[in-house]
């Protein structure tokens, strides 16, 4: 969103598509589906295919989105720490308590982030997953994969099978960043991307990537 103003770049036109007008959030699910959020009226779930657009209540604001893997269902967390889970037909499911990010990893199970510690939630049970305070992003994968930042520096990669994992630490706090289906973390820490392979015990630069990509 510029100004409010919700644009859609398609690489095969010129001009972005207008989506929304005064719209303080705006983000795709999938390659075909968004979610805007508004003020003043009902969020929307866009398909931007058909143009159909169905209201999903209250959404003033987008601090994170995990889409499903079949771009179905988003769980979306706003900035006042406030979690839902949104389906595509429009019906909403709010999440208990103060929530700083979320991640889906398949039709049962996701793993939300409270102030203090990362949960999951399996159907009907809610485990704790790894006890850290100040998250600031979170992935996770259907194969059970996760991965946290914290305030603190802190980089936190386990399973929902091994919730040790292992932990890293960088000096500029993470602010974005991927997680892929085969362990590999890629981040953004002090404006530079870095990747975390699977085996290794410290971040790999963009040096490091640059002059690996030239071998």
């Amino acid at each position: 969103a510029a100004g409010g103003v919700v644009l859609l770049w398609n690489l095969d036109e010129i001009e972005p598509r207008r989506i929304a007008d005064a719209s303080p959030g705006a983000a795709l699910v999938s390659a075909d589906q968004a979610l805007v959020a508004s003020l003043d009226d009902p969020g929307q779930w866009i398909d931007l295919k058909t143009g159909t657009r169905t209201p999903v209540g209250p959404l003033a604001g987008i601090a994170s989105v995990s889409p499903s893997a079949d771009g179905q269902r988003a769980l979306v967390v706003d900035g006042l720490h406030h979690a839902r889970m949104i389906a595509q037909s429009g019906e909403v499911r709010d999440l208990d308590g103060d929530i700083t990010a979320g991640a889906i990893l398949d039709d049962k199970r996701y793993v939300i982030a409270t102030p203090d510690e990362l949960r999951l939630h399996d159907g009907d049970r809610e485990t704790t997953l790894h006890a850290h305070p100040g998250c600031t992003w979170l992935a996770a994968t259907p194969e059970g994969l996760v991965a946290a930042a914290f305030e603190d520096g802190t980089i936190w990669r386990g399973s929902v099978t091994d919730p040790r994992g292992t932990t890293l630490h960088v000096e500029a706090p993470v602010t974005a960043g991927a997680l892929v289906h085969d362990g590999h973390l890629l981040v953004v820490t002090g404006g530079e991307l870095a990747v975390w392979a699977p085996n290794d015990v410290k971040l790999q630069g963009s040096e490091q990537l640059s002059a690996n990509a030239a071998l």
